[in-house]
């Protein structure tokens, strides 16, 4: 899949979203003759390392890879992704640390070294950044906040790896789809109850 085909994808999948819902912690910033770029904040759980990210994501899924899973100690992993250029982090690099499954994966995942917590994943394959929609403070997707529309994941990807059935009304990837390199393949929600 060229990245030029992921792009194009994924302006389509989201060109008909309405402007992001600003938190008072957001950044608005205005270009002549273009539209208003909103930053979002986001952090690790200690708040040692500080990320932003300018926009709304490329996409947003539910990763169900053993990877994911085992990484995170999870069933699965929200992820928000972003052109590399679109997410800074201005407090706490040097406090960041990475870990790729011995150089063998395609993602480069960092956290805080003091509280262990992800902060973003570099996917190498896909050629941008994906934050941990949790992770977010502003809009508020932790404690007490609640998921806003453009981050909303739109599939589950490596649902068949995964090891919990979800039934909401989001496509179940066996791998990928299409658009992402994958075959397209869905399973139903209860895959995981039924196999």
């Amino acid at each position: 899949l060229k990245l030029s085909s992921l792009k194009q994808v994924c302006s389509a999948i989201f060109s008909s979203l309405q402007p992001c819902l600003v938190s008072p912690d957001s950044k608005r910033q205005k270009v002549e003759g273009e539209a208003e770029i909103v930053t979002h904040k986001g952090q690790c759980h200690c708040g040692e390392v500080h990320f932003e990210v300018e926009g709304k994501p490329e996409w947003a899924a539910i990763c169900h890879c053993s990877i994911c899973r085992r990484c995170h100690s999870v069933p699965y992993a929200e992820l928000c992704a972003y052109k590399p250029d679109n997410l800074k982090v201005p407090k706490g690099e040097a406090s960041m640390s990475m870990y790729n499954c011995d150089g063998k994966n395609k993602e480069d995942r960092y956290f805080c070294k003091v509280c262990g917590s992800k902060v973003y994943s570099m996917l190498n394959h896909l050629g941008c950044k994906a934050v941990h929609l949790q992770n977010l403070t502003s809009p508020n997707h932790g404690p007490g906040g609640k998921i806003h529309e453009d981050f909303k994941p739109s599939c589950h990807i490596f649902y068949g790896s995964g090891t919990i059935s979800s039934f909401d009304e989001l496509p179940k990837f066996e791998t990928l789809p299409q658009a992402f390199g994958g075959d397209g393949k869905k399973l139903p929600n209860d895959h995981h109850d039924t196999r």
